[in-house]
């Protein structure tokens, strides 16, 4: 295994920002630019050697190492210089390091061959072979507790790791050997995929006052209000759509008491999603109404035929919500509110038409975090008789005492959109364990509690 092999720290890393200095009890060569690897191959050699080096050319040196040592040595062409030394029954192995450390020359096992580099060559050769980088997709884990686990897993002195917020990717530099355990933990954690919890309230608000259309918010004391960009607002109504945001300490219901001090407020629906981290949500509050689309006579039996088809009406959102490293949620909101009524086409047909407003938007708020997404208004004109009483309910004479005005009544569909990040779920890492071949995770999979509301 790799672990074994490496003790090396290389002054270059310093300059590309790889690595710290850190090197391994008993590793390397005493005052050098670079820690050699310790390889099995030269670590294992056995044997006495005897020889006497005068001003020996450097590869002539390695020509007898390999003859009494039985490797396969190439010595780069780059290597010149010459060696003095006299060795007498000393251990081949000792012999062999302590004229590499001498004359500042380091070895490279690539298979059964020993190459004989010089130490830019080893600096390239070590970066080349032994270090790479990797990026993993840290939107789909939990990060939190992720230097706990992948520290013990980074070859000491050399593996380094960091979390990019704005592209929500994790950069790990380390030793090639050592990605085969860390691709597999990752793929461990990214199976348990992080949820979120969507809650939609949709509150309809009747105006007192005829003269109001929707609400105000930015004019109100809110804390932390501010407001929501819509990439895309398409309507064929009178529709003003506006968004916004406010502390994640505010309550809806706190939001619904306010606007309902002066105004008739009503909760319309209240539904729940639980989404998978990335993938969509679909909620449809309305229903399907049918109407006629045509009608076919048949010219042998009068017998009339009628197709009938149905009208999707309502509130209809798609939410995608993606969670940050810093358990922010992202969410893509496409929203279509649609109401319709039928005219007539003919004499005796008729068809609906519909009033649609399509919108979206991509706020970024923090867990627990409502959003409002108002400016849908329903105006009404109805006609209403006003009067003395009595007297404007007789008869032929009633228009004598009483009078017709139109009756204005605006009101405004609100929706409230507030992400939950499922803190108890799957999702979790509970408990954290490491050895040297393996980080073992206890998963917490009781998807029933949750946050207290």
């Amino acid at each position: 295994m790799c672990f074994k092999r490496v003790i090396f720290i290389i002054f270059l890393f310093f300059s590309i920002g790889i690595i710290s200095y850190a090197q391994e009890s008993g590793g390397g060569f005493e005052g050098s630019a670079i820690i050699q690897i310790k390889e099995d191959l030269i670590e294992n050699l056995s044997g006495d050697f005897t020889a006497t080096f005068q001003n020996t050319p450097v590869k002539d040196v390695f020509r007898i190492f390999a003859l009494q040592s039985g490797l396969n040595i190439m010595v780069s062409p780059n290597l010149k210089g010459s060696v003095t030394a006299n060795f007498t029954k000393v251990s081949i192995k000792d012999a062999f390091l302590a004229i590499l450390s001498a004359n500042n020359i380091y070895y490279l096992v690539q298979g059964n061959i020993v190459k004989i580099l010089t130490a830019q060559e080893y600096k390239n050769e070590l970066l080349r072979s032994y270090v790479t980088t990797k990026m993993y997709d840290a939107s789909i884990i939990d990060v939190k507790n992720l230097p706990t686990v992948i520290r013990p897993m980074l070859s000491p002195g050399i593996g380094t790791f960091s979390i990019d917020n704005q592209s929500s990717k994790i950069i790990i530099t380390d030793i090639k050997d050592n990605f085969e355990r860390l691709d597999k933990l990752f793929k461990e954690l990214a199976s348990l995929p992080k949820l979120v919890e969507i809650e939609t309230k949709i509150v309809k608000i009747d105006f007192s006052d005829e003269k109001q259309i929707g609400v105000n918010w930015s004019a109100m004391n809110i804390k932390g209000i501010g407001n929501i960009s819509f990439t895309s607002i398409t309507s064929n109504g009178v529709f003003n759509i506006s968004g916004h945001y406010v502390d994640p300490d505010v309550t809806v219901d706190a939001l619904i008491s306010t606007v309902g001090r002066n105004n008739k407020t009503r909760t319309v629906s209240q539904p729940r999603v639980l989404a998978v981290n990335r993938q969509e949500a679909n909620i449809h509050i309305g229903g399907k109404t049918p109407y006629i689309k045509s009608m076919i006579r048949s010219q042998t039996t009068s017998d009339v035929t009628s197709q009938v088809d149905f009208i999707d009406t309502g509130i209809k959102l798609t939410v995608t919500p993606m969670i940050t490293p810093e358990d922010e949620v992202k969410m893509d909101i496409r929203g279509e509110v649609s109401s319709y009524k039928l005219v007539d086409i003919t004499s005796t047909e008729k068809a609906p038409e519909i009033t649609t407003t399509e919108f979206t938007c991509s706020p970024v708020v923090k867990d627990n975090q409502p959003i409002i997404i108002g400016g849908l208004i329903t105006r009404n004109v109805t006609k209403q008789r006003i009067g003395i009483p009595l007297l404007m309910d007789i008869p032929i004479l009633n228009f004598l005492f009483s009078y017709i005005v139109d009756r204005v009544e605006n009101s405004e569909l609100v929706i409230f959109i507030i992400p939950r990040v499922i803190k108890d779920g799957r999702s979790n890492i509970s408990i954290l364990t490491t050895s040297e071949d393996m980080i073992k995770e206890t998963f917490i999979t009781n998807t029933n509690q949750k946050k207290a509301q």
